[in-house]
């Protein structure tokens, strides 16, 4: 999995899956497939179950009908997410998801796991699940050299690949994100995801082939996150300026 994100020549499209039921998400599944996404990302802080290891069941549903591959995400209230949840809780999830190997890929919000990094870590190695340690902040963007500190941050407490997705509430954010993910990479082999989230921000999600981000995300319907295209435009967009650095 690592391999195809490190193909950096052009972005991979990233479906979240945010399906409130689980009928709902097995149609999403079909039709993100036949929209043409890339990788998978359960949003399983969107589905309603009766116990918090109902989610796991779901996981095993959707790795069953698709060949996509896939990556875990319980994003918490305190960073956006659908549901507030304890630290406990939401390790006991982090866990569970990389023991199952039903995801390659396990999102942790870093600073909800940062005590427990060399546990989770031992488990994901031993698994061979891939970590995303992501950061969001829906308020502001931080100034380009603590958006840098916060990639480099990650990278040392052992990322697979670390993400940073931020509000710009002026343009001068979206530049500093992009600024700051390109300055970041330079030199480096690691694979970062770096969003410029808003209307104003919407550009980072198609010019991510020129910082240095390896994947985007895109909506079927109903958005994950502010500034989220639809699949069909990204694509479009991703091509677009794909075929221009060629041309350059």
């Amino acid at each position: 999995m690592k391999e195809i994100i490190l193909n950096r020549k052009k972005p991979l499209v990233c479906i979240p899956l945010v399906s409130n039921t689980l009928e709902e998400l097995m149609e999403d599944v079909k039709e993100a497939e036949k929209m043409g996404a890339e990788i998978l990302e359960f949003r399983s802080d969107f589905l309603n179950v009766s116990e918090k290891d109902d989610i796991f069941t779901a996981l095993k549903e959707i790795k069953n009908i698709t060949s996509l591959p896939l990556i875990f995400t319980f994003r918490t209230s305190f960073e956006g997410g659908e549901k507030e949840i304890e630290t406990k809780d939401y390790i006991h999830l982090i866990k569970k998801a990389i023991e199952t190997e039903d995801a390659e890929i396990v999102d942790c919000e870093f600073s909800r796991i940062y005590e427990f990094i060399d546990e989770i870590k031992e488990i994901a190695i031993k698994k061979g699940v891939k970590l995303i340690f992501s950061y969001h902040n829906f308020k502001e963007t931080p100034p380009e050299n603590e958006i840098v500190k916060k990639f480099t941050d990650m990278e040392k407490a052992g990322a697979d690949i670390p993400k940073i997705a931020c509000m710009a509430n002026e343009y001068k954010d979206l530049f500093a994100l992009m600024d700051a993910a390109s300055s970041f990479t330079m030199g480096r082999d690691i694979p970062i995801i770096a969003i410029s989230m808003g209307k104003i921000g919407m550009a980072s999600r198609f010019m991510s082939e020129n910082f240095g981000s390896v994947l985007t995300f895109a909506s079927l319907s109903k958005e994950s996150a502010p500034g989220q295209m639809n699949i069909s435009n990204i694509k479009t967009f991703l091509d677009v300026i794909h075929k221009a650095n060629k041309d350059d």
